[in-house]
């Protein structure tokens, strides 16, 4: 007697399809990594794919372990300037107020440091990312998370930082002088 061929049913197909498609996301994703390494970017980088394992209600301690911190040497020179040499991470902490009065902690971490290299002697900038805490939970880590919190938006100056005014002195010297 000859054995029957059989199919497999339309069900085991598909599964296999979607177990395809979610193994080429998963090695999409870390194709997404970060450029590894203590230096400021490397470090930027990685603070910033962290924040994708925050976790609403986290305690401030675990919240601050999963971000973790580290100094690093400022990509930009150091000498010609008032400018810091290194960054840390958390870079501060301050205290906000809501507009409910409730006290909130915003602890800000450097996500991305850059020299830009249109200036000759020195410019850079850094962004920041927020963690939110209200009684040492987190909260919240997005800026407009802060600006629902005060009613308010958020200032450019709070969500970055820019670094160049010796540049731009520099810029201002060399224009021409008029004479009269």
């Amino acid at each position: 007697m000859k054995p029957i061929a059989t199919r497999p049913s339309p069900g085991i197909g598909w599964t296999l399809v979607w177990i395809a498609v979610i193994a080429l996301q998963q090695g999409c994703s870390s194709m997404r990594s970060c450029r590894s390494g203590t230096d400021a970017r490397g470090v930027a980088c990685e603070t910033l794919q962290a924040r994708e394992r925050l976790e609403f209600g986290m305690s401030r301690a675990v919240a601050m372990a999963t971000l973790g911190s580290a100094t690093v040497a400022a990509p930009w020179r150091t000498d010609l300037g008032s400018v810091p040499a290194e960054i840390q991470n958390p870079f501060d902490s301050q205290t906000i107020e809501s507009a409910l009065g409730e006290s909130y902690e915003v602890v800000r971490f450097f996500v991305e440091v850059e020299r830009v290299s249109k200036c000759p002697f020195l410019q850079g900038r850094i962004r920041f990312a927020p963690l939110i805490f209200f009684d040492d939970q987190l909260v919240g880590w997005k800026w407009s998370y802060v600006a629902d919190l005060t009613g308010r938006p958020v200032e450019p100056e709070q969500m970055s930082s820019h670094f160049g005014v010796f540049c731009d002195q520099q810029r201002a010297e060399k224009q021409p002088q008029h004479v009269d």
